[in-house]
């Protein structure tokens, strides 16, 4: 039986939030030595806003939305809706990749991809210090184990635990060296997670991990060790744009002078 499609928040301004999957083919962009290389489904939504609210507060149009506007997407197509309409297998993969635990837990477990704890990127926001460091720089307590977000089943599977979520934030580089060398989109999205967290009953920001690709994934100049677990996550990246366990966050505003994100192949693909 397909999934039944996780429900998307929105806000207004310059950030998309959804979890339904839709197809995209990608245009091009910036190098794979710095990014993910992968034909995949990918993930669109609604509009979300980069204000800063207070603890406690909602921002200026919050809401909850269960059906995307059609003017921002058009369809939404999972994997299993694709095999229905006729695409193989030898095209989708193994449908479960994209439903079950399973398949996340092993790439953390191999150690190609970390997700970050939400609580460190809303303290490294708010800190006014530096940039983002490279996956290699991460401190150790700023990353999840696996067995901290996924639990087994009693059929040895693997499932998320409840009240936890998984995050893959979409956004523009800005410099070829470093995506965010002014901290600007750090600290957008440490406001947004923090505004997500007020506004979800029972959500907790201790129980949020995100995938970001300068910090989750091996970053230049790598080893050869580094180099293979980098390639190990190019081979799966449709997983954290089309999984039915992962909540997708656009970040869409860009600087004057910046290429738009309406107009980069890798959001695009994303």
């Amino acid at each position: 039986r397909p999934p039944a499609p996780r429900p998307s928040t929105s806000f207004s301004g310059s950030l998309r939030v959804s979890s339904h999957a839709q197809r995209a083919t990608p245009l091009g962009g910036r190098s794979s030595s710095s990014r993910l290389s992968s034909t995949a489904p990918a993930c669109l939504g609604l509009l979300a806003s980069p204000a800063s609210p207070s603890m406690g507060a909602l921002p200026t149009g919050l809401c909850q939305n269960d059906k995307p506007p059609s003017s921002i997407v058009s369809s939404t197509l999972r994997p299993t809706e694709l095999v229905a309409q006729g695409v193989g297998p030898h095209i989708v993969g193994d449908i479960s990749r994209f439903t079950d635990g399973d398949s996340l837990y092993e790439i953390m477990t191999i150690g190609s991809v970390a997700l970050v704890r939400a609580p460190w990127l809303v303290e490294f926001a708010d800190s006014g210090i530096g940039a983002l460091p490279r996956r290699q720089d991460m401190p150790g307590d700023a990353i999840w184990s696996m067995d901290e977000l996924f639990e087994m089943t009693r059929l040895g599977s693997r499932k998320l635990r409840v009240g936890h979520e998984i995050v893959a934030v979409s956004h523009c580089w800005l410099t070829p060296h470093h995506p965010d060398p002014e901290r600007k989109q750090a600290e957008q999205l440490g406001r947004f997670l923090q505004a997500w967290t007020n506004t979800q009953p029972g959500l907790l920001l201790k129980r949020i991990a995100v995938f970001i690709d300068w910090c989750s994934l091996m970053q230049e100049p790598r080893t050869d060790a580094e180099q293979h677990l980098f390639e190990h996550a190019l081979q799966h990246a449709s997983l954290w744009y089309a999984h039915r366990l992962v909540r997708v966050w656009m970040l869409t505003a860009t600087a004057e002078g910046i290429t738009p994100y309406q107009q980069r192949g890798w959001p695009h693909f994303e």
